[in-house]
């Protein structure tokens, strides 16, 4: 759907991208040393494209709150690092077995799967140094507010207990339901875009109430976008996406249990509600980024 806004929002995308771009470099320690392998790996992963909507979901709703762009800049980084991680180990042939990524070959492809294993969750453990030691303007107390619920975000209860639940579901092959796939999706994709909104209500001292409005926000805005992404893989071509796609027709989703036309009424019933909560925000950013993802799909 167009939007009256959309090349000011394309800028303000590019604006992040570039950003982003520039300081991620800083969270992979490209040494000349036996390690060497390993650093280039992990800024393969971490460096080789991306539309960088997750830094860009965590800046726009930070512009409500006006705080600093390096600030949330450097949250950007976090959540873009952590998503990297997670993006190498999900193409490992134990997992998803893909073998290509943003047009290009796997991380595993290039660098063996040992050394990808071992690229992601570097990856990872650079996030928390980064947030326990690097990262300004915030106390002590944020940064161990942030450190926890990140910690929550992709672990036992967030995205790894997703992706694990992903797994049994694949290997018992029966039916689930779509509140089971909406559950699953939470934590794999949900658990991040909420990390976002929790940090900026950590980084803006909000009270309980914008916590919980918020994150609410960032559940649905996830649920709308994996709809998306399953409808790009159904009916996306590969050039376009930047991986294979029909990867996940044989597999439960939104997709295929509903069908494309149900999967698509069922996007633009959630779109429209999304809508709805965004008209709460004082910025444009967020209802336009909606429109971005829905217009992935030409919703």
């Amino acid at each position: 759907m167009p939007i009256a806004d959309d090349v000011l929002f394309m800028d303000a995308l590019k604006r992040v991208q570039h950003e982003i771009n520039q300081r991620l470099p800083a969270f992979i320690p490209f040494l000349a040393s036996v390690e060497q392998p390993l650093f280039a790996a992990m800024g393969y992963g971490a460096l080789n494209g991306g539309k960088r909507l997750r830094p860009f979901f965590l800046w726009a709703l930070g512009k409500e709150y006006d705080l600093p762009e390096a600030l949330l800049f450097d949250l950007g980084c976090c959540v873009e690092v952590i998503h990297a991680y997670s993006l190498i180990h999900d193409d490992l042939p134990c997992m998803d077995d893909a073998a290509t990524r943003r047009g290009m070959p796997a991380c595993h492809k290039q660098y063996g799967e040992a050394i990808a294993l071992l690229a992601g969750s570097a990856l990872q453990n650079s996030v928390f140094e980064f947030l326990a030691r690097d990262i300004e303007d915030l106390g002590e107390g944020q940064r161990l507010a942030l450190i926890t619920s990140l910690g929550e975000a992709i672990g036992t209860r967030g995205l790894i207990a997703g992706q694990a639940a992903d797994l049994i579901v694949e290997a018992a092959g029966a039916p689930i339901t779509l509140a089971e796939i909406d559950r699953i999706n939470a934590m794999k994709t949900g658990a991040l875009y909420a990390w976002c909104a929790h940090a900026v209500c950590v980084a803006a001292n909000t009270p309980a109430s914008s916590v919980k409005s918020l994150t609410s926000f960032a559940y649905a805005f996830s649920n709308f976008f994996q709809i998306v992404d399953d409808l790009l893989d159904a009916e996306g071509d590969d050039a376009k996406v930047g991986k294979p796609t029909h990867a996940d027709l044989n597999k439960q989703n939104t997709v295929t249990i509903l069908g494309v036309e149900g999967a698509r009424e069922s996007a633009s019933t959630k779109y429209d509600a999304l809508l709805a909560q965004a008209a709460a925000f004082k910025s444009p950013l967020p209802k336009e980024l909606i429109h971005f993802v829905a217009g992935q799909i030409d919703l």
